[in-house]
């Protein structure tokens, strides 16, 4: 599961800059904290270059909406799954030597109550810049570690798969390319792997008959967020004018005990060749 949210979460989180780079670890911690409990860890931070950096650190929020981490400033974090009350982080400065490997420590302590009940998501923020620079205008860089924190997994903690409409164009240039938009949300409390996720789009003729399908691969989804997907299908030049039908089905696998939740959305469409 940390290897799949790696690669859909990960993104530009390990930064390299003019005058070095510097690495993170871990990049993503996923873990269930009962309610009322603390926990506490530490993370590494490598400084890859070869001159010294200062690296600051502080806590944020984050969201996810279309896949990729979107830190959230404190004027700016209204979203209700925020996390960044939950956590604290020491020292808040460390100079670190080329080469050179530190620790930060974190605590995370999960309330007795949440409200709105559900995953909180918060990031440990370090902003990167020279120990020491001459320069008028100094250039700093950021890379985070992401926390998927999980309240002990109950009945009332789950993501929720909708599925918001789908739209159905053609290419101007080329009408057999058609481009299928749908408006996927995650409206539950939890986040969703994209790992849990199995979903197809079966294309049908106006008889009902498949003739094509075509996976539809989604990103991790936090809760109370929602994107534009997109897909591409090449229609055969032998398929003539006329309607054509198109089903978008979907599971939502869980853990062990938990019922999977299945999703159908089916639309139609006129379509010139």
């Amino acid at each position: 599961m940390k290897k799949l949210l790696l690669a859909l979460l990960g993104t530009s989180l390990f930064v390299v800059c003019s005058y070095g780079g510097v690495s993170v670890s871990p990049v993503i911690t996923e873990m269930v904290i009962p309610l009322g409990a603390t926990y506490t860890g530490q993370l590494a931070v490598t400084n890859t270059g070869d001159v010294p950096v200062v690296i600051e650190a502080y806590v944020r929020g984050f969201t996810a909406p279309r896949g990729t981490p979107l830190i959230l400033e404190p004027s700016q974090d209204d979203y209700p799954y925020s996390g960044r009350e939950l956590l604290t982080v020491t020292p808040a400065h460390q100079e670190v030597g080329p080469n050179e490997m530190v620790y930060f420590d974190y605590t995370i302590h999960m309330p007795e109550e949440l409200d709105p009940y559900g995953g909180r998501y918060v990031a440990v923020v370090f902003k990167i810049k020279p120990a020491a620079s001459e320069a008028q205008v100094v250039t700093t860089a950021r890379v985070a570690s992401l926390f998927l924190l999980v309240p002990t997994p109950d009945s009332k903690v789950r993501p929720h798969f909708s599925i918001r409409g789908m739209e159905i164009s053609q290419d101007p240039d080329d009408p057999r390319k058609v481009i299928i938009r749908s408006v996927i949300a995650n409206d539950g409390n939890l986040h969703i792997n994209a790992g849990q996720v199995c979903a197809m789009i079966h294309v049908l003729d106006e008889d009902g008959y498949i003739i094509d399908e075509i996976p539809l691969r989604t990103h991790t989804m936090l809760p109370d967020t929602e994107y534009t997907h997109v897909e591409h299908w090449l229609a055969s030049d032998d398929l003539p004018s006329g309607v054509y039908q198109f089903h978008l089905s979907a599971i939502i696998f869980g853990a062990v005990g938990e019922e999977p939740q299945h999703f159908f959305y089916l639309t139609q469409a006129q379509l010139e060749f």
